[in-house]
């Protein structure tokens, strides 16, 4: 009992600095404030939007892309073999669309798809958007200023994160907590550091950079591309610039179960990275962290009283993501149940990696985990 008490407590005195410590680090960590320039005004931005089956989503990112205070110069959206009206909400919408054709052997669909789009575009700068992202109107002129100012290779900005189904608040959440605890916005800023990552959604490139690096071709095989690209960034000797914008950019794309499923899966396969002990083990911190003083609740009233201190702590934390990042806050408490959905999934990530079945769906399409 002595040994489960001493957990509990470490259990508990570790939400207490880590609710501190982030409340520190999301108060100062660079937030977008350039403003455009000269220069700025003069360069060329091309707008490239991968898109497989997005009927739904991509009238809406187009409107926001179209509405821009700084003017895109180009907007091409690269049809990836859409079986949907993708095509001809494109046009509708006043973009230039661009047929992806068939991938190449070793390519995946969106490294392909934005590797065409990347070809087939004039400007000096190219942003890569997905089609479940909005922009605020002064999005794409502060990242471009924010890019100059700072000396960028790539600019990345992380968005607020919308959730449109019970499932979705329940889940995503928690996932984007732990991912936000992993990657320090500090060291991803830092180019002595080689801490790297990006969100796919809003990839903004110099041109020059970009060919320097070999475009999508250096992440061509990878179904995490957006992380993988900012870590070659990084190893070129590049500058990278990742910034939390959730007054700029949303993402808001309705999940069915089964598409939680999958893209919590792609996660925990790269979590695993061919190596079933890590998402095994990552099962059993996150079991401990988020659950486990609620069941040790009933052995007794410092047990009792520990588990609410977890509770009130739990909230804080999320409170100032919802407050700082854009995290939807309106299920955090029932975070213990969303946490023990993705206990579920790493052990299933582990259960399939050992046993070879590691698959990673995207949309209609497969890939090996």
């Amino acid at each position: 009992m002595t040994a489960l008490l001493v957990l509990d407590v470490l259990i508990i005195l570790g939400w207490a600095i880590f609710c501190v410590g982030m409340g520190y680090v999301i108060r100062t960590m660079p937030r977008a404030q350039a403003t455009p320039s000269a220069t700025s005004a003069a360069a060329r931005v091309s707008v490239i939007i991968p898109a497989h089956n997005e009927e739904a989503l991509l009238p809406k990112c187009l409107d926001s892309v179209r509405a821009q205070l700084r003017p895109v110069d180009e907007l091409i959206v690269v049809d990836d073999e859409s079986r949907d009206a993708t095509a001809r909400r494109a046009i509708e919408r006043g973009a230039r669309v661009i047929q992806a054709g068939t991938r190449p052997e070793g390519w995946g669909g969106k490294p392909w798809a934005a590797h065409v789009g990347a070809n087939a575009a004039s400007g000096d700068w190219l942003l890569f958007v997905d089609a479940d992202a909005v922009l605020a109107p002064n999005c794409v002129g502060t990242g471009l200023a924010e890019a100059e100012t700072h000396g960028a290779d790539l600019l990345s900005f992380v968005p607020a994160w919308r959730c449109s189904t019970l499932l979705e608040s329940l889940v995503q959440p928690i996932f984007f907590l732990v991912l936000y605890s992993m990657f320090d916005n500090r060291k991803l800023n830092d180019p002595s550091d080689p801490t790297a990552t990006s969100w796919g959604g809003f990839l903004l490139f110099r041109r020059s950079s970009y060919e320097k690096l070999g475009g999508h071709t250096t992440v061509k095989n990878t179904v995490y591309e957006d992380l993988e690209i900012a870590q070659e960034v990084k190893r070129r000797g590049m500058k990278l610039r990742v910034l939390p914008a959730p007054e700029l950019a949303e993402t808001a794309r309705p999940l069915t179960a089964r598409r939680i499923w999958d893209d919590s899966c792609r996660a925990a396969f790269g979590v695993a990275q061919g190596n079933f002990l890590r998402p095994l083990l990552s099962a059993e911190a996150l079991f401990v962290a988020f659950v486990g003083p609620y069941v040790l609740a009933p052995f007794g009233r410092v047990f009792l009283a520990l588990a609410i201190a977890h509770y009130v702590l739990t909230l804080l934390v999320r409170f100032q993501f919802a407050r700082g990042l854009g995290f939807d806050f309106r299920l955090a408490p029932l975070q213990p149940i969303g946490t023990l959905y993705l206990v579920v999934v790493m052990l299933w990530a582990s259960l399939a990696t050992l046993t070879g079945r590691a698959v990673i769906r995207r949309g209609t399409r497969q890939y090996k985990g």
